[in-house]
């Protein structure tokens, strides 16, 4: 929200750079909501594959249940890389669209705000240079 104001307080902004930032947010939105959904991509195959594998350890021994646990691992490993990579990627074009329309719109990039540890190192070298 305040990060396309400048000193003065005024909106430096355009329509296409608010959707861009709306977008960025919703995109930022879905990757917290795939946090938990990792918990069904993950528990929902192993407990498949431990009841299946269950059911078949009377007749093929520890060996069924370990190799389907593996294969659910493995599985799950697989959506869990597929789906991050859908939505970093989708993450970089936005970040990369928003850059270049402050750049065409003449909005500098908003400074990062430095951690207090940071400030402290600097006036702290400020000082020994006097």
């Amino acid at each position: 929200m305040f990060e396309n104001m400048n000193s003065e307080g005024e909106n430096r902004s355009t329509p296409e750079l608010d959707n861009l930032l709306k977008q960025r947010e919703e995109v930022t939105r879905r990757l917290y909501v795939m946090m938990f959904e990792n918990l069904a991509i993950f528990g929902v195959p192993a407990f498949v594959a431990l009841v299946v594998g269950l059911k078949l350890r009377e007749e093929w021994g520890n060996i069924a249940l370990f190799a389907l646990l593996a294969l659910a691992l493995v599985v799950s490993w697989l959506i869990f890389f597929r789906r991050y990579r859908y939505f970093t990627g989708e993450l970089a074009k936005l970040e990369t669209a928003i850059k270049n329309e402050r750049k065409r719109a003449g909005i500098p990039e908003p400074e990062a705000p430095g951690y207090p540890d940071e400030e402290e190192e600097e006036s702290d070298e400020e000082k020994e240079e006097e």
